[in-house]
């Protein structure tokens, strides 16, 4: 292992982050999740506008509901970085490092380390790699910043470290 390749040093723009974390909400889940997301809310605006219009006693108010509900799941990742308070998708810049036992994060002046074992998932998509140490938490990599070399050396020791 290289000695420079531990270290992985980047910025990560607030029009990526949002880029990837849009992308990661609707593609990222996979499977039937991504039907769901992408047409669940448009279909809840259609079936809502469809009760609205059927004239019948209660259906007008869960037509109502329908449409409030749908508007909401369709554009939900968008309200996220509209209301984000902790300034989250701000400009960062990331380093990350490779230990025996730890991934070492610095973001801005935060440092903080994930076990191995608490990493769920390391994948390459499209235009980023994402390192997801649990349900909410998430680190995305820009493709062109990340080398193939810091790739290996982090399987081999999260592989050595979970094994």
């Amino acid at each position: 292992m290289e000695p420079n390749c531990q270290r992985l040093s980047f910025t990560l723009t607030r029009s990526r982050h949002v880029k990837f974390f849009i992308l990661e909400y609707f593609i990222g889940a996979g499977g039937v999740y991504v039907w769901i997301r992408t047409l669940g809310g448009p279909l809840l605006v259609f079936m809502g506008l469809n009760y609205l219009l059927s004239y019948e006693k209660y259906s007008m108010y869960f037509g109502i509901f329908c449409i409030i509900f749908g508007v909401y799941y369709a554009f939900r990742p968008m309200l996220m970085v509209l209301l984000n308070k902790e300034g989250i998708f701000n400009n960062s810049s990331v380093i990350l490092f490779l230990e025996e036992t730890a991934l070492g994060c610095q973001i801005n002046k935060l440092e903080i380390t994930i076990d191995y074992q608490k990493i769920t998932e390391f994948s390459k998509r499209k235009w980023y790699y994402i390192i997801k140490a649990s349900k909410n938490r998430s680190i995305f990599i820009p493709s062109g910043e990340i080398r193939q070399g810091w790739v290996d050396a982090f399987w081999e020791l999260r592989n050595s470290a979970v094994n």
